[in-house]
């Protein structure tokens, strides 16, 4: 019967100490779904910018030749203009940081979950932004424009339909989207800020 007063073997208390830790599987999986993320938010920041850079070429190819829905098109673009470069400026650094914390992820970087997090935050301040500038600048702005067209004089009928669904789909994407988006970088705040993640990168990360 072992006498529970004993002093532990000094060597065996050592080799518990030296039993190496198990990679948790969340580094490697949160490191390749950043990335995948922020490729997708290059590809993302690239059609924005040729969206706004092209956009006169759009509009006329998507208003199929009438001059009122082009020129509601035109209308809105020029009121929305300034909070559509800010949510580009936000979404380019959103995407550095996803890419920076995704490479120290898959590289085993000690600090990989610092910037991971900080990510985490940026993000979901950056959609909780959006969804301030769309509820305060960009939706009043749209709606401003769609009803002066609607009752400035008798709108042809794919007028009307374009005012109609613009008008429903400005307010779930403007509003809706953003609130999605908060889930994956929520998501990662959460599972990579386990004990077990922060003493495996503490005891063997770079």
């Amino acid at each position: 019967m072992n006498d529970p007063y004993q002093t532990p073997d000094v060597s065996q208390v050592q080799s518990e100490a030296e039993i190496p830790l198990v990679e948790p599987s969340a580094i490697k999986v949160f490191g390749v779904l950043h990335l995948v993320f922020g490729i997708l938010g290059i590809f993302g920041v690239l059609i924005s910018g040729a969206q706004l850079f092209f956009k006169n070429a759009i509009m006329e190819a998507t208003s199929s030749g009438d001059d009122e829905v082009l020129e509601l098109q035109r209308r809105i673009s020029d009121s929305t203009q300034l909070s559509t470069w800010l949510t580009v400026a936000i979404s380019i650094l959103v995407t550095v940081m996803i890419l920076r914390a995704g490479i120290q992820l898959l590289r085993k970087k000690k600090k990989a979950v610092q910037a991971s997090t900080v990510y985490s935050y940026v993000s979901i301040g950056s959609k909780i932004l959006a969804v301030v500038i769309a509820l305060v600048v960009t939706l009043p702005a749209v709606n401003g424009v769609i009803e002066e067209m609607g009752s400035s004089s008798a709108p042809s009928s794919q007028l009307s339909v374009t005012l109609s669904t613009m008008k429903l789909t400005m307010a779930i994407t403007s509003i809706a989207s953003p609130l999605l988006m908060c889930f994956y970088p929520a998501l990662s705040l959460v599972l990579l800020r386990k004990k077990s993640i922060s003493d495996y990168l503490g005891q063997y990360g770079k």
